[in-house]
C-alpha cells in the first residue's frame, strides 16, 4: 500500500490547481474591477449583430441582451437565458439612443 494518493491529489493531479482559488482556477485575487460596459453609443449604425448590449428602456435596465439585427425595420434583442427579448421601431430606438440608453459590453 506503498504510493498511495489523497483523494484531493488523485482529483486535482492533472489540474495543477493553487491554493485560494477554486476548481476552474478563478483567484479571487486577480480580480479587475473595471466596467465591462462601454459608453453609450451615439447612433444606431453603431449596433453590431452578434454583440452584447445593456439597454436602459424606461430605467429599467436589461442586461444579455445580443443584438441580432433589423427585420422588417424593426430591430431585434435577443435576451440570453431567461431574459426577454425586446424590439424597436427605427423611432424607439433613436428615442432610446438619444437618452443613453444603449451601451456595448465590452469583451
Amino acid at each position: 500500500m506503498k504510493n498511495l494518493k489523497t483523494f484531493d491529489e488523485f482529483v486535482n493531479e492533472n489540474y495543477k490547481i493553487q491554493e485560494a482559488s477554486d476548481a476552474d482556477g478563478f483567484n479571487p485575487a486577480k480580480t479587475s474591477d473595471t466596467d465591462p460596459v462601454g459608453g453609450a453609443l451615439k447612433a444606431a449604425s453603431e449596433l453590431l449583430a452578434g454583440k452584447e448590449y445593456v439597454l436602459t428602456v424606461d430605467g429599467e435596465k436589461h442586461t444579455d441582451m445580443i443584438y441580432q439585427g433589423v427585420a422588417d425595420g424593426v430591430h431585434i434583442f435577443n435576451g440570453e437565458d431567461k431574459a426577454h427579448d425586446k424590439t424597436f421601431t427605427e423611432e424607439e430606438l433613436t428615442a432610446l439612443i438619444g437618452k443613453g440608453g444603449v451601451a456595448q459590453v465590452q469583451e
